[in-house]
């Protein structure tokens, strides 16, 4: 296993296997769950974006879910290590220490801090604010290209057969995100390169950054407060590996290998289970808002996930939507089928349990439930433009057009 941390602590939590983020990109992606709003873009009849949308996500004067934090009296830390979560885009609205420090001095060499640093910074910062009430927002630079793991991570996994994957690819010199090529800002000098190599690399950082989210959870447990801390891990989004033409890229598409997501939600008090629902990661803001007790004025788009620690039959059936811009790319995702919409105007259909690499299109005109996901999805897209266009970020839909709900009674409880 490459993350024998995460999974224990999986096996306390609620683990939801079928998250989807509302973006492929961490700036869309963050934006889209710390405000719990969809993003606004055109309908299919139209052909741009509205030029508003994710940054006017960040830039809204409502409040997020680090304003609703600090607000309950919590004292509020985020530490990132992506250079588009930059406070200077509004990232670090609410926080009382944002940390996104990505060089050392003015004169340095711009780089990525590594996994090991933010690590560091975390622990810096939890050991001085323990004794009273916290939000801490933790965000790896890893698993994402350049693929740079201790070698260590990479020497544990050597023995493993899954790796002999055969095949190479051509290294991409274009900072464009090519097509059945490895794109430049991998930084690798050969021509070509294994793609089993690479899933290898690539898992070895999923190795990393599990081993440093360990040292968190016990340092949690060193300081005492384990049983008084709920924990979220998610990511921003997924990573292709060679599904569709992309080799070892997220962005530029809403296919199913970059848009699902994990999700582990851990209440000390709760119970743990495995969650087939679908759900999204706008869930995340109203989900901790709840554990803490806050009913926040303002509508959100996304549900509380908090009632999964009291039944296990919620009945949500909610779809879960995804969304990218340059190309058009949308997806709406029900049951056991993805739709997607397609700039140039096609639709295509996929059974994503038993097709999960979406390769047999299904979609026709005549299949009332693709026309009923065709219309959902149409629905979404025009109700967030409008939303856009009358800077009126309110509540969105559940199926069929209901409102999801988010009418939640206050819990005794403390957020960490």
């Amino acid at each position: 296993s490459t993350t024998p941390n995460i999974d224990s602590l999986a096996g306390q939590s609620l683990l939801f296997e079928r998250c989807y983020a509302q973006s492929t990109e961490a700036f869309r992606s963050m934006a889209t769950m710390i405000t719990s709003k969809y993003p606004a873009c055109y309908p299919t009849s139209k052909g741009r974006n509205a030029g508003l949308g994710f940054r006017d996500l960040v830039h809204t004067p409502e409040p997020t879910l680090v304003d609703f934090i600090r607000e309950a009296g919590h004292t509020t830390c985020g530490i990132v290590s992506d250079s588009s979560l930059r406070g200077a885009f509004g990232f670090a609205n609410g926080f009382d220490y944002y940390d996104d420090k990505l060089i050392s001095e003015p004169d340095d060499t711009f780089r990525v801090r590594t996994t090991e640093e933010s690590y560091e910074a975390a622990e810096s910062w939890l050991s001085r604010n323990f004794r009273r009430p916290f939000f801490m927002l933790v965000q790896f630079p890893d698993p994402m290209g350049p693929y740079d793991a201790d070698q260590r991570f990479v020497e544990q996994l050597s023995n493993s057969s899954f790796y002999s994957t055969p095949g190479t690819i051509n290294v991409s010199r274009d900072d464009n995100h090519p097509i059945n090529q490895l794109p430049a800002y991998h930084n690798v000098k050969d021509e070509t390169v294994t793609v089993g190599e690479l899933i290898r690399q690539y898992d070895a950082e999923i190795a990393e950054t599990d081993n440093f989210i360990g040292k968190i959870l016990n340092t949690l447990n060193r300081l005492d407060i384990a049983d008084k801390t709920m924990i979220v891990i998610s990511s921003l989004h997924g990573e292709a590996l060679g599904e569709h033409g992309h080799y070892f890229d997220h962005g530029e598409n809403v296919y199913h290998c970059l848009s699902h997501i994990p999700l582990i939600i851990y209440n000390p008090k709760g119970r743990s289970a495995r969650i087939k629902d679908v759900v999204e990661g706008i869930d995340i803001m109203p989900t901790i808002l709840s554990y803490l007790g806050v009913n926040p004025e303002s509508d959100l788009s996304g549900s509380n996930l908090m009632r999964f620690f009291t039944t296990s039959k919620p009945e949500l059936n909610y779809p879960a939507f995804c969304y990218w811009d340059n190309p058009k790319m949308y997806s709406v995702i029900k049951g056991d089928y993805e739709l997607l919409f397609m700039e140039n105007q096609e639709y295509r259909l996929y059974h994503i349990i038993n097709d999960p690499e979406e390769i047999h299109n299904l979609y026709s005109e005549d299949d009332p439930f693709a026309q009923e996901l065709k219309s959902l999805l149409d629905t979404w897209l025009e109700e967030n433009h409008q939303r856009a266009l009358n800077n009126d970020f309110k509540r969105s839909y559940g199926p069929s057009g209901s409102k999801k709900p988010l009418s939640v009674p206050p819990k005794d409880s403390t957020i960490r």
